[in-house]
């Protein structure tokens, strides 16, 4: 599982205007496996190496750079940090102060050492969509699945998950889904509470019910979502629906 901290708009705006006497922008990519993640701390170290050669070479307060360094530090030796990683890893770091963000594409290794912090490689963390969660819903049970370009999908974990069908209802009836993908051929008999999503599933068709599936996909659509008719075997592990969230629930 991908461990990602995406900058918010604020997070860039800040960092769009910091101006500092010490700035250090550092590049490198990671790896989520946990066998694997000692590399990386070996490349910052030597990340580390070359920031400061260079600000020894500006002349810097060495005082300054001290303090610097002993941030950097700290994070190589962050055994906590590390068990939790992406594909790419940017450190914003100042004698002061240090921010990371875990981003979910690999970054090529690269410091940049100014009075200003180098944006580029993280802006481009937000220019795609590296991950997202499905919702795969069956008539027995929902999970939410998140899935990346490199990884294979895993299962997430989350409290209050809904535990059928009725709950994913819900979640399109308050204009939580995005994308859903809906089996063709298959229908749930029952009805949708216009207010709350709460289903009600009849035994057979009549006169007062109507495709659950049906309902929840026009439901989909008038909050703004997507919905693709396909056959079962298209969907995501065989189920009979699933769908793509704009957040997770």
């Amino acid at each position: 599982m991908l461990h990602v901290d995406l900058p918010t708009a604020d997070d860039l705006a800040d960092l769009a205007t910091r101006r500092n006497d010490i700035g250090v922008s550092i590049f490198l990519p990671t790896t989520p496996v946990s066998t694997e993640r000692d590399g990386a701390r070996i490349l910052l170290k030597n990340l580390v190496k070359d920031a400061v050669t260079q600000l020894e070479a500006a002349g810097a307060d060495k005082r300054r750079v001290g303090a610097l360094v002993e941030e950097l530090d700290d994070l190589v030796d962050d055994d906590e940090f590390w068990r939790f990683q992406a594909h790419g890893l940017v450190i914003y770091a100042t004698p002061d102060n240090l921010r990371t963000f875990r981003v979910p594409n690999a970054l090529e290794p690269m410091v940049k050492v100014s009075d200003r912090f180098h944006l580029k490689p993280l802006l481009r963390s937000v220019t795609f969509c590296n991950v997202g969660y499905v919702l795969a819903l069956a008539d027995g049970g929902v999970r939410l699945i998140e899935v990346s370009a490199d990884l294979p999908a895993t299962e997430v974990k989350v409290e209050g998950m809904p535990t059928d069908l009725a709950r994913a209802a819900r979640a399109a009836t308050f204009g939580v889904v995005q994308s859903l993908l809906v089996d063709m051929d298959q229908v749930v008999n029952g009805t949708v509470d216009e207010g709350d999503g709460t289903v009600r599933l009849a035994d057979g068709p009549c006169a007062d019910t109507y495709g659950v599936v049906d309902e929840v996909a026009r439901r989909v659509l008038l909050s703004g979502g997507a919905v693709w008719s396909v056959r079962q075997g298209d969907i995501p592990k065989g189920k009979p629906r699933a769908a793509i969230l704009r957040y997770a629930l």
